[in-house]
């Protein structure tokens, strides 16, 4: 969430709050190795659906990689079409402050909240078209390929090290590709507009710090999840998603204690004005903070933010100090207020179930798996098994054969009987009684 507000000492201030209550480096990283993980298996350069025989044709490999490039270009074009329309929009109304906040904000201040909107804006196209790129070209041009191949001589293909290797080198790259958008927006465009106040030296200790950690934490879970797949049978996708939805909340308790000090050093709020008007307002929406803290996020930029992080009891709320420099405690008991508002509509333990449960629909088998019977009968068995089970006086109409009338029907079960331990139980003649008795004679006949 962010929300943007002016001061006439403060200029523009950003105000984020992270409602995933995890610093935002390792939300990516989780996304990125869990979506790898899922798909470890893909094929050399893509990854698409095969005939009902598990085999893949041309006209299919072609479908699909047409399809996928449609996808991804409707994606980007989207995501182009927006941003634009919001510059337009921003730009239109550069030289015009609202009458809201004329009493609040200069024209001077909010042409500069303009500009500097527009141009993370122009950034952040390139980022996605840079984005468009790589997926591309790690996808259709044969990158995931060559990464395996090359991560090979660190162990056999199918093997955990191999595994392991193959993700964090992923991972890895992606991060490469991103660095020099990172630094343009931290030593440029911030810098530009006065924000920045990130040297290159703890630019630099916090990009190691970030890559110790993700290696450390995204190399274990990597390792389980994959030690899982290969020694947990068919269930294995499930155990998977228990583990990583475990070291998903483990890490969001532990945040707050161990890992974010890291990089940040925090202090409890001093202000007992402030405090007063914080618990007041805690109390009256049922939440509980272990404590309030300040952060030197003055460190790093001048932008103002704030957040409530945590899981449990061990839930706190953090200042950065440039937001208390910046704000009235009416205000600063505003922008929290905003948050807390996500906390009282639950919004916080909805979004890690539909988390939860889109980790859980990602699968590592990038072939179909059949569900059916595997019997062969024709139609007209079938229409004579519908006449007897309902005790019908239809009359069986002959037509002739379409063109495209497939030979087969039956759908071949074996990757479902590998992989989910699933066959059919029920036979032809009692599932069409089943449906008879639960559904009716029309449903079967009408």
């Amino acid at each position: 969430m962010r929300l943007s507000a002016f001061t006439r000492r403060g200029g523009l201030l950003g105000h984020r709050f992270e409602q995933a209550a995890s610093w935002p480096g390792f939300t990516r990283l989780g996304d990125q190795l869990w979506g790898i993980v899922a798909k470890a298996k893909l094929p050399p350069l893509l990854w698409v659906p095969a005939a009902t025989d598990g085999t893949l044709t041309p006209h299919m490999a072609h479908w699909f990689t047409a399809a996928f490039v449609v996808a991804v270009a409707t994606h980007l074009a989207l995501q182009l079409w927006l941003s634009t329309r919001q510059v337009r929009e921003v730009e239109s109304k550069r030289d015009t402050v609202p009458g809201a906040f004329a009493a609040a904000v200069t024209a001077e201040e909010h042409r500069k909240a303009a500009d500097y909107t527009v141009a993370r804006q122009r950034l952040g196209r390139l980022e996605m078209l840079a984005d468009a790129l790589v997926l591309l070209g790690m996808t259709l041009g044969g990158g995931l390929a060559v990464v395996a191949t090359q991560v090979e001589r660190l162990g056999p293909h199918g093997s955990l090290r191999h595994g392991v290797a193959l993700m964090v080198c992923v991972v890895l790259l992606l991060g490469a590709l991103g660095l020099p958008f990172s630094l343009w927006r931290t030593f440029v465009l911030e810098e530009r507009f006065g924000f920045n106040r990130t040297t290159v030296a703890t630019w630099i200790a916090d990009l190691v710090k970030a890559l110790v950690l993700g290696g450390l934490l995204g190399g274990i879970v990597v390792a389980v999840v994959l030690w899982v797949m290969q020694t947990a049978g068919p269930r294995w996708w499930l155990v998977a998603w228990a583990v990583w939805m475990t070291f998903s909340l483990v890490l969001l308790w532990a945040w707050p204690r161990w890992i974010a000090t890291l990089f940040n050093r925090f202090v409890p709020l001093q202000d007992a004005g402030l405090r007063a008007r914080i618990d007041a307002l805690l109390a009256r929406c049922g939440f509980h903070a272990r404590d309030v803290y300040v952060m030197d996020g003055s460190r790093r930029s001048a932008h103002g933010n704030a957040y409530f992080t945590g899981l449990g009891r061990e839930k706190r709320i953090v200042f950065f100090d440039t937001l208390l420099q910046s704000l009235s405690p009416v205000q600063v008991e505003a922008v929290l207020a905003h948050e807390l508002a996500h906390f009282k509509l639950r919004h916080v333990p909805q979004r890690l179930v539909v988390s939860g449960l889109v980790s859980l629909a990602e699968s590592g088998e990038h072939l179909p798996v059949n569900i059916g019977n595997p019997d062969e009968f024709t139609l007209l068995e079938l229409a004579h098994a519908v006449i007897e089970v309902t005790g019908s006086s239809s009359e069986i109409i002959f037509e002739p054969l379409p063109t495209d009338d497939p030979q087969q029907r039956r759908p071949d079960i074996t990757r479902a009987k590998e992989l989910l331990g699933w066959e059919p139980a029920i036979s032809l003649n009692e599932g069409l009684a089943i449906t008879l008795e639960r559904a009716g004679r029309k449903s079967l006949i009408g």
